[in-house]
């Protein structure tokens, strides 16, 4: 379980990460300043703050396994959009993914909480944080690779086929 909850967690993170990572390409390719990663890293934050607020009820709901899931689909549909280059469609993008980062760390915490002894708590909840800056580091080492071969498009649409693939993965 520690294991799926620390790759869910970098997924989720890297996919927030990538287009800010590859700014300084689309910026130019949709003739507007890079700069505006900020603002699109705001929506991000507004969608999660929205997650985060419904991810208890969510958990309780549907269980911390098919939230994870739904939130990697949530990040791979907004990546898709933000694949459009149609300014509209990338901040409901940023949205859905926003929408998509925010259960993931109350979901995974509820899930280790469930299954780990009291005295491996720490140690676990602090090796599935890592995850986060894990998946900065993929968004950083690996899309604009990626991006270079692909075109920065494909370079979206190739982290948003991965959460899918991380999503399925979660099942077993």
């Amino acid at each position: 379980e520690l294991l799926i909850t620390l790759a869910i967690q970098a997924m989720a993170s890297m996919a927030v990460l990538t287009l800010p990572v590859v700014a300084p390409v689309i910026g130019p390719a949709l003739h507007i300043s890079p700069t505006y990663a900020g603002l699109y890293i705001g929506i991000v934050y507004v969608g999660a703050m929205t997650g985060s607020l419904a991810a208890g009820a969510v958990v309780e709901r549907w269980g911390p396994v098919r939230v994870s899931q739904g939130s990697l689909v949530l990040c791979a549909i907004g990546l898709a959009l933000c694949c459009t280059g149609i300014l509209s469609l990338m901040a409901l993008g940023a949205l859905l993914m926003g929408m998509g980062y925010g259960p993931i760390t109350p979901a995974s915490s509820y899930l280790l909480a469930r299954s780990t002894p009291p005295h491996r708590l720490s140690l676990m909840f602090s090796l599935k944080q890592t995850g986060v800056p894990l998946g900065g580091i993929m968004a950083g080492a690996l899309v604009p690779g990626l991006m270079l071969v692909v075109g920065w498009r494909w370079g979206l649409a190739g982290v948003a086929l991965i959460c899918v693939a991380c999503a399925v993965l979660a099942q077993a």
